[in-house]
């Protein structure tokens, strides 16, 4: 950052479904641009009153998270440490796995 100037950045304002968050986030940000995702991110979940002041965007972060590695989406696999992961070997099974990584 230039000394004394200040950038503005629009803030990046996401509504998700709790129930669907790694579908949802995905759809909201594949289309943002590189400048788009420097903003401050700011989290709703519909159906939820909430003032995010920290606290839902740090609980959307890790709710996601824990999405990237659920089974169901194919893209993760356990390694055999039990401890990590790796990219799935049949990841391909899921139509979608080029774009969601």
């Amino acid at each position: 950052m230039i000394k004394g100037a200040q950038r503005y950045l629009p803030r990046l304002h996401l509504v998700i479904n709790r129930k669907n968050i790694f579908i949802d986030a995905y759809a909201q940000l594949s289309h943002k641009t590189v400048s788009e995702l420097r903003g401050p991110l700011h989290v709703d979940y519909t159906g939820e009153v909430g003032v995010d002041a920290g606290g839902l965007t740090r609980d959307f972060y890790i709710e996601l998270s824990r999405q990237l590695f659920n089974p169901n989406y194919s893209l993760f696999a356990p390694a055999s440490n039990g401890v990590s992961f790796h990219p799935n070997q049949q990841s391909h099974v899921n139509p979608d796995h080029l774009n969601f990584f």
